[in-house]
């Protein structure tokens, strides 16, 4: 059987900055996908500080196996150069959820917000 992924994710880097927007319903095998490409974006940093946008206006929500690979990134994520994550919720119920699940966002300098620009301008004073 094929490991089809389900969610669709958008990734641009703006400068220092990469912005992530998911949309739709994760399962295991579209969180690899998505975090494997902001993996991809940060190895180009060669190690220089970066912030992370993650806009997740459109998210579902997440199988239990999809918050567990998010769970495994923000560990791997919190050894590298992150200076700041900023993330965008549409629902409070997700951001609930995903507090309570992927806890190693706690150690992150990480703020949560509900509109895009702020967002932006949080992170753009972090550096």
């Amino acid at each position: 059987m094929a490991n089809i992924s389900h969610g669709v994710y958008r990734l641009v880097k703006k400068g220092y900055i990469i912005e992530v927007a998911l949309s739709g319903a994760f399962n295991e095998f579209g969180a690899i996908d998505w975090t494997e490409a902001v993996k991809e974006a940060i190895a180009s940093y060669h190690g220089k500080p970066f912030a992370i946008l993650m806009d997740l206006t459109q998210a579902q929500g997440a199988t239990p196996e999809a918050f567990e690979v998010g769970e495994r990134y923000n560990e791997w994520l919190n050894t590298q150069n992150l200076v700041a994550k900023a993330v965008v919720y549409g629902s409070h119920v997700l951001k609930d959820i995903e507090l309570n699940i992927v806890k190693a966002k706690k150690k992150q300098h990480l703020k949560n917000f509900d509109d895009i620009e702020q967002a932006r301008a949080w992170l753009k004073v972090q550096f």
